[in-house]
């Protein structure tokens, strides 16, 4: 009868499978025969079934409540990833199959929001100025000029990115698709409005966008 491994290299083993390594690399590291490894698999995910044609690949419980963590803390972000931990673990499958997967686990896919990247002094700086100017009137807000700007691709669309969610799932940080400012390959539509009336609205180039934007801030220091 073999001789069980110590409870330490059992807890290792694991944690070397939760971390998406294969089973040789993981033996080739404790020095066991790959055999044990997948045995420890099984047992951690429930044994594996090998995919035949026109055969129903059977995915254990414990594997699919695996994948559904990873989905919702975003170690997987896409059904090719959730496909390609499937692989991993030993179920030989078409990437069909894996959305069949997450499909029963009312999973879905809905486009990523995009919203500007906002790093932790973004946030400091507006909390700063929403309380420095919270007590202005209504006759005080009325001397601002409000701007706004959008941008237009030359080279075509950034194009739309999914994430997988299930109902009641709020929205995470790999959610959302981060825009970072002031690239390239595209124009800017600027426009304003004040309280009783808009502005014209303009086109600009990164550059000349940039330069606006430099007046503003001296304007803005004069005052």
């Amino acid at each position: 009868m073999p001789r069980a491994l110590p409870q330490d290299t059992q807890d290792s083993i694991k944690s070397a499978l939760m971390s998406n390594r294969s089973p040789k690399d993981i033996a080739g590291e404790f020095g066991i025969h790959p055999k044990i490894v997948r045995r420890c698999r099984n047992k951690l995910f429930g044994p594996m079934v090998p995919a035949t044609r026109c055969r129903h690949i059977l995915v254990s419980s414990a594997t699919k409540e695996y994948i559904k963590v990873l989905l919702i803390k975003g170690a997987l972000k896409t059904a090719k990833d959730a496909h390609r931990m499937l692989m991993r673990l030993g179920y030989s499958m078409p990437y069909r199959s894996a959305i069949n997967v997450l499909v029963p686990m009312s999973f879905y896919a809905r486009r990523k929001k995009r919203q500007p990247l906002l790093t932790y002094n973004h946030r400091k700086q507006r909390l700063a100025w929403a309380k420095k100017y919270q007590n202005w009137s209504i006759q005080q807000w009325h001397q601002v000029v409000f701007s706004d700007e959008t941008k237009i691709n030359i080279w075509g669309s950034d194009g739309c990115r999914y994430y997988w969610t299930h109902p009641g799932d709020v929205l995470r940080p790999h959610h959302i698709d981060l825009s970072v400012k002031h690239g390239s390959g595209k124009f800017t539509v600027w426009g304003c409005t004040v309280a009783d009336k808009t502005g014209a609205q303009n086109f600009f180039s990164a550059f000349n966008y940039h330069y606006l934007l430099m007046i503003i801030a001296i304007v803005m220091k004069l005052y």
